[in-house]
C-alpha cells in the first residue's frame, strides 16, 4: 500500500465520521438537526455552568456522544452502545479544532477494544508515531489515550457494497503493521463464519461456538498470487463469502498474524500475533434459489 492510497482511506474515514458531527462551535445542536423522537442529555463544566462539557444524543440502537473543550471547541465524538461501550469511528480534535486522531473501536466479548488508530499532525497528514505524550492539553482530557501510539496501517478492502445473490463478496487483507518481529516464517490468516446465517455476534462472543473458514495468506494461496505481484505474500490474504439469502448483511471476521517454529534460540513452537477485526455492511439483492453455489466460500 502506498502513502497516497493510505491517505485516501484516511480522508474517506474522516468524511464518513464528520457526518455524525452536526454541532456548532458552542456545542449546541440546533433543534432542526435533531431527528424527530430523539432525546439528548447535556452536562456542563462545574467551573463554568454556561459551557457544555458533554452532550449525548440518545438513539434507538446507540448513543452519539460529544465532548467539548472549555473554549467551546469539539474535543471528540463517536458512538457508544446502550451499555456504554465505544464502537465504530471516534474523531479527536486539538483545541484549535484540527482533527488529530482517528480511533476505530470494537466491542469484543463485552469489552471495548481499540482496533486501529490513525495519528495526524497539524497539517492532517498521517504520521507513523505520536511522539507527544498528549496533544489534548486540558486536565479533563490529557489522559485520554489508548495503549498504543503508532498508526496502524493494516487495511481491509472490499470490492462492492451491493452484490447479487449469485456472486460472492470479495475482500483483501493487508497486514502492514506487523506485531511479530524478526521472524521469517510469520504470516497472516483471515477468519470468517462459514455461513452468513450463523454469523459472529457483534462482539465475537460466540467465536468458539460457530463453524468458521480460514483463508491463508498468498504465499500459501497460490491461486491468487498472480494478482498481487507487488505485495508481501506472507502479509496479504484474499477472502470472501457467498450469502445464503438476500437482504442487508454484515460480514464480520478478523485477520491474525502467526508464526510456527522451530525458532532459533526459543523454546516455544509458535507465536500468535494480534487480531485485527473488521465488519463490512453490504446489501445482497436477488431471490431465493438464485444462488446455485449455496454456502460455498470464495477463494
Amino acid at each position: 500500500m502506498t502513502k497516497n492510497q493510505f491517505a485516501t482511506i484516511v480522508i474517506f474515514i474522516m468524511l464518513i465520521a464528520c457526518k455524525e458531527n452536526t454541532s456548532d462551535k458552542t456545542g449546541a445542536i440546533p433543534d432542526s438537526k435533531l431527528e424527530k423522537g430523539l432525546s439528548e442529555q447535556v452536562l456542563y463544566y462545574e467551573r463554568n455552568p454556561n459551557q457544555i462539557f458533554k452532550r449525548t444524543v440518545t438513539k434507538t440502537e446507540f448513543d452519539s456522544v460529544y465532548f467539548y473543550y472549555d473554549n467551546r471547541v469539539l474535543f471528540k465524538n463517536g458512538k457508544k452502545t446502550k451499555t456504554g461501550k465505544k464502537f465504530g469511528i471516534w474523531n479527536l480534535y486539538d483545541r484549535n479544532g484540527i482533527l488529530r486522531e482517528i480511533r476505530e473501536w470494537f466491542v469484543i466479548k463485552g469489552n471495548e477494544k481499540a482496533n486501529r488508530a490513525w495519528f495526524l499532525n497539524e497539517k492532517m497528514d498521517t504520521i507513523a508515531w505520536r511522539t507527544q505524550d498528549s496533544i489534548f492539553k486540558q486536565k479533563e482530557f490529557i489522559n485520554d489515550t489508548i495503549n498504543f501510539r503508532n498508526t496502524v496501517w493494516d487495511q481491509f478492502i472490499f470490492n462492492k457494497d451491493t452484490i447479487s445473490l449469485s456472486e460472492p463478496i470479495r475482500g483483501i487483507a493487508f497486514c502492514n503493521s506487523k506485531s511479530i518481529q524478526n521472524e521469517e516464517t510469520a504470516k497472516i490468516k483471515v477468519v470468517i463464519a462459514l455461513h452468513d446465517s450463523i454469523n459472529f455476534n457483534s462482539d465475537f462472543s460466540n467465536e468458539e461456538l460457530i463453524k468458521t473458514v480460514t483463508f491463508n495468506c498468498l504465499s500459501i494461496d497460490t491461486q491468487n498470487q498472480k494478482y498481487f505481484t507487488d505485495s508481501d505474500l506472507n502479509y496479504t490474504a484474499v477472502f470472501g463469502l457467498r450469502f445464503d439469502s438476500p437482504g442487508e448483511k454484515i460480514l464480520r471476521g478478523y485477520m491474525q498474524e502467526y508464526s510456527y517454529g522451530p525458532f532459533k534460540d526459543k523454546t516455544i513452537d509458535s507465536i500468535i500475533g494480534l487480531k485485527r477485526y473488521f465488519e463490512k455492511r453490504l446489501y445482497v439483492k436477488g431471490t431465493m434459489g438464485e444462488n446455485t453455489a449455496y454456502n460455498r466460500t470464495y477463494k
